[in-house]
C-alpha cells in the first residue's frame, strides 16, 4: 500500500472519529480504536467501526491475555489512572494508527509473550532526534516528496501521542491538517496543474 493511500486512510478516520466527537449534547466516544476496527472498502475507503462508549463509561482491561495488553498499547495514559475516556483518549488511540500506517508495524513488536519494544515510543524516539525517516515502512519508495510530508504526519501522531490529554489536538484538528498534509503531497509529486494522484 503505497503513501498517498495511507495518507487517505488516515484522513478517513480522523474524519470518522471527529463527525462522532462533533455532538454537542453527548460526544460519542470510539474508546477501542484499533487498527482491527478500521474497514476497508474495495477502493481503499476506510470506515471506523466498533464503537460507541458514552463519555464517562469506565472500562476495565483484563491483562491476563495477549490481545488484551494489545489493546492496552492503543490506550490513552491517563485513562489508566482515572479509568475515563474522553475525546482525548480516541485522539491518543488514533497517534498510534498513525504510528502504524507510517511504520507498518504493530504496536507492539515481539512474540505474543514478550514484546521488545512499543512502536510508539520509538517513532517519538527516533523523532525527537531527528531521524524521524528511520521509521517508515520499507516498502514505501524513499523519494523526497514522502519524506517531508512523513515527517509532518509523524509531527502530528508525536503530538497526538502527548501523555497528557490536555496537550494533544482534537480530532477536527487532525483532520485538517492530514488534508492540508495531502494537498501539499500532491503538489510536491505532481505540480500545482495535475491533481491526480
Amino acid at each position: 500500500m503505497g503513501f498517498g493511500v495511507r495518507l487517505d486512510i488516515a484522513i478517513d478516520i480522523a474524519h470518522g472519529l471527529a463527525y462522532l466527537h462533533g455532538y454537542q449534547d453527548k460526544p460519542i466516544i470510539h474508546g477501542r480504536l484499533q487498527s482491527s476496527n478500521i474497514l476497508l472498502s474495495n477502493n481503499m475507503r476506510a470506515m471506523v467501526s466498533d464503537y460507541g462508549f458514552p463519555p464517562a463509561s469506565g472500562v476495565r482491561f483484563d491483562s491476563s491475555s495477549s490481545s488484551n495488553v494489545i489493546l492496552l498499547a492503543y490506550c490513552d495514559p491517563e485513562f489508566l489512572f482515572t479509568f475515563r475516556l474522553t475525546e482525548k483518549s480516541d485522539v491518543y488511540s488514533f497517534g498510534v494508527v498513525l504510528v502504524e500506517l507510517l511504520t507498518g508495524r504493530p504496536p507492539l513488536m515481539g512474540d505474543s509473550d514478550c514484546f521488545d519494544y512499543v512502536t510508539t515510543e520509538w517513532a517519538k524516539t527516533m523523532f525527537e532526534q531527528g531521524r524521524g525517516s528511520v521509521i517508515l515502512d520499507l516498502h514505501i519508495p524513499r523519494i523526497p516528496a514522502t519524506m517531508i510530508v512523513m515527517e509532518k504526519v509523524l509531527a502530528l501522531a508525536v503530538l497526538c501521542l502527548n501523555r497528557e490529554g490536555k496537550n494533544r489536538p482534537t480530532m477536527a484538528f487532525c483532520a485538517e491538517a492530514l488534508e492540508q498534509i495531502s494537498e501539499e503531497y500532491t503538489l510536491l509529486l505532481f505540480g500545482p496543474h495535475d491533481q491526480n494522484r
